[in-house]
């Protein structure tokens, strides 16, 4: 949604979910001929129905409002540059802002949140949905006409310079609610449209809990560039040969509308995660894994998995159908006291 009236604009950018495949991207760096053993990552991903609406227009500073979060300050590089790295919770805004001012021609935006719907620290992609919004201001605002693989290419780098140790996944936010499969590359990531056959009824929870992702990322880095035992080794098994064989079943059980098939794909996905769990503690996830391993929970699903960096953030499972997803919802709200929501990726002409 861009609607542009007077010097105004409205934006809307989604989070996203990946059914499978999830940090496979953190191989891209490493891809090459001093690591002639790995191959490119691979997952499949979507924009989802929750996300951020903000109002945006030219400003001769940089100004970010969000609730009662207010940044009003110069468009003075060195100050940006000290709070995108001070690990503050402007550090998104401006580290695409340092990004943008150091290689377009741009002046200053003032971005004014008016909803956000989508949880923070989840594993949904907040913040690369907050760079992405920075990035897509402006280019709207000073009439770039950047493609939107641009976009994308300046919110990883922007929040590359926060310290983040994100992978090129997040930012498929950027392209709304297609679902693609994304092959990782060194330097880039190609995206191609899944047929959806049959409606899939997601459910998607917020387990309440914290997690901490920049060392579960940290700790998979290590174990992917230069594995010293066989426990970091896994993290190599979990972004090569068996990530892309769960990968290509997961789209030919989605081509044929088979979802108990693809709930198996979840329940692989999750097995995979957990065997790196000896590399980092925050992958032991006591509470992602009783909620998966919940009787009411299995009878009335496929499959479940948790989400992004997984840890305690977020969890997602494939309903048998759209009667079991509502008590699903029900039971995870009322019963286990999260936030859960429906999320339904529709069939494809």
């Amino acid at each position: 949604m861009n609607e542009k009236f007077n010097d105004k604009v409205e934006l809307f950018v989604p989070g996203r979910v990946c059914l499978v495949g999830e940090l496979s991207d953190l191989v891209s760096e490493y891809l090459g001929e001093h690591n002639p053993e790995l191959i490119p990552g691979e997952a499949i991903a979507v924009g989802i129905n929750k996300g951020i609406y903000a109002t945006v227009e030219k400003s001769d500073r940089l100004v970010f409002k969000m609730e009662a979060k207010n940044l009003n300050i110069a468009m003075d590089i060195g100050q940006i540059a000290k709070i995108t790295r001070g690990n503050e919770f402007f550090s998104y805004v401006c580290g695409t802002t340092e990004y943008m001012m150091k290689n377009y021609n741009v002046g200053g935006i003032q971005i004014v949140v008016d909803k956000m719907d989508l949880p923070i620290q989840k594993g949904l992609s907040s913040s690369a949905a907050v760079c992405v919004l920075v990035a897509r201001a402006f280019n709207i605002l000073y009439d770039l006409n950047l493609p939107v693989e641009e976009e994308m290419k300046i919110a990883y780098e922007g929040e590359h310079l926060t310290g983040s140790g994100c992978g090129r996944l997040d930012q498929i936010c950027a392209t709304g609610k297609k679902l693609s499969h994304i092959i990782f590359y060194k330097d880039y990531a190609k995206y191609t449209k899944v047929k959806v056959q049959k409606k899939i009824y997601l459910v998607i929870a917020d387990l309440k809990a914290k997690k901490d992702t920049k060392k579960i990322l940290s700790s998979l880095r290590r174990g992917i560039e230069n594995p010293t035992n066989e426990d970091e080794y896994k993290a190599r098994v979990l972004v090569g040969e068996e990530n892309k064989k769960m990968v290509e079943e997961s789209i030919r059980a989605i081509e044929a509308g088979d979802l108990k098939r693809l709930g198996e794909m979840f329940i692989v996905a999750q097995k995979l995660i957990d065997d790196t769990s000896n590399i980092c503690d925050e992958l032991i996830a006591p509470i992602l894994h009783r909620t998966l391993n919940d009787p009411y929970i299995q009878s009335l699903t496929y499959g479940g998995k948790g989400i992004g960096s997984n840890g305690e953030g977020s969890v997602q499972f494939v309903s048998k159908d759209k009667d079991s997803q509502q008590l699903l919802i029900d039971y995870l709200n009322n019963v286990l006291c999260m936030d859960a929501f429906e999320f339904n990726i529709e069939p494809t002409n």
